[in-house]
């Protein structure tokens, strides 16, 4: 719990270690009266600041045809001495949830896969064929159910 109205839980697969993972799976909650799309275009705007700094940076955004869950999926990187090390997908489904007491929250569910150094080119080639298999994956998951105790 990072603030008052903050919570985080992230997990890794087996054997990886937070300072070099490759693959994430991240729940972020925040206490707050806003609509998933709100969320998204907030997020979109961070990317879109970073866009300047990181040439890697790009974004594509969908909603729900309710209107009442969205997913922005986006690449960043990283670079150190004029050489890319760390190039990082996620895809962040956005919902406005319950969390008791007319309590409103926004839950992030995200999916992260890192590459570095010299494996980020393949990284990069394999992404535009695995992109779809993971938004598809996402979009189908079954987002946990959150709720806050005392």
């Amino acid at each position: 719990k990072p603030t008052n109205n903050y919570y985080i839980q992230e997990y890794l697969p087996a054997g990886e270690k937070f300072e070099n993972f490759n693959q994430m799976l991240t729940i972020h909650l925040f206490i707050m009266p806003v609509s998933a799309k709100e969320a998204a275009l907030q997020k979109i705007k961070e990317l879109e600041k970073r866009k300047g700094a990181d040439p890697l940076c790009n974004y594509q955004m969908a909603e729900s045809p309710d209107g009442t869950e969205s997913i922005v999926d986006f690449l960043v990187s990283d670079s150190k001495n004029d050489k890319l090390n760390i190039a990082e997908f996620n895809v962040y489904h956005f919902r406005q949830v319950d969390v008791g007491n007319n309590q409103k929250a926004i839950m992030i569910y995200a999916y992260s896969k890192r590459s570095y150094g010299d494996s980020i080119t393949d990284f990069l080639s394999g992404l535009k064929e695995e992109r779809t298999h993971y938004l598809n994956t996402m979009i189908g998951t079954d987002i946990p159910k959150v709720s806050l105790s005392n």
